[in-house]
């Protein structure tokens, strides 16, 4: 009966340090295995203040409305400020679809995720005139626009683009309409994109960067 109790003891003295470092484990897991925020917003307050940045730009872009083709200088100065305004909304995003990733459980996630889809769509209608005015305003009179001014060349790949989609595009009421969802647009979904919320267009959200 000794032998056997002593081989007992031996045994469970043997399992102990297993069970003991997969506890460890767990626990060490429990507590890095998140998203590190930090570098994309310190917290969900300044997530806050960079979207009121994004709503305030939305109304400077509206001044842009008619002003593409006037100059090389209005056509840099607008397409800088969408481009910004695309960044923006993109770290928004990746916040916003990582805090819900992290657990869709807590409403103030899934909260972020539905103001960040609002703040799309509000930036889709507020953009929508760009491609009609590049249109408008043709493929020689900007290539005269690159060649005025030189810190125009980033634009220029996009802008082309536009170009070549002429037969898709729609007059500047029209592609306003088709910015504007259907409300059961507005429900976000995760990153993934399950669900139709609206996403920023040519706006990529990996590699992003901490709030400007």
């Amino acid at each position: 009966m000794r032998i056997r109790t002593a081989g007992l003891v031996a045994v469970l003295l043997t399992l102990f340090p297993l069970v003991s470092s997969a506890a460890d484990a767990a626990e060490s897991a429990d507590s890095t295995d998140h998203w590190d925020l930090n570098s994309i917003y310190e917290s969900a307050e300044t997530w806050q203040a960079d979207a009121s940045r994004a709503e305030k730009q939305f109304a400077d872009l509206a001044k842009c409305k008619g002003k593409l083709s006037r100059s090389a200088k209005n056509l840099r100065e607008c397409l800088e400020l969408r481009a910004d305004i695309e960044k923006r909304l993109a770290r928004l995003e990746s916040y916003a679809a990582m805090q819900l990733d992290e657990d869709t459980s807590v409403a103030e996630n899934l909260a972020l995720t539905q103001q960040y889809s609002l703040l799309a769509t509000r930036y889709q209608e507020a953009s929508s005139f760009v491609r009609p005015e590049l249109l408008a305003a043709g493929k020689a009179k900007l290539n005269g626009f690159f060649k005025q001014d030189a810190k125009l060349k980033p634009y220029r790949f996009p802008v082309d683009n536009i170009l070549r989609a002429k037969p898709q595009v729609l007059n500047a009421a029209g592609e306003k309409l088709s910015a504007t969802p259907e409300p059961s647009e507005h429900t976000p979904g995760p990153i993934a994109g399950a669900t139709s919320g609206p996403r920023v267009p040519g706006a990529a959200t990996p590699h992003v960067t901490g709030a400007q």
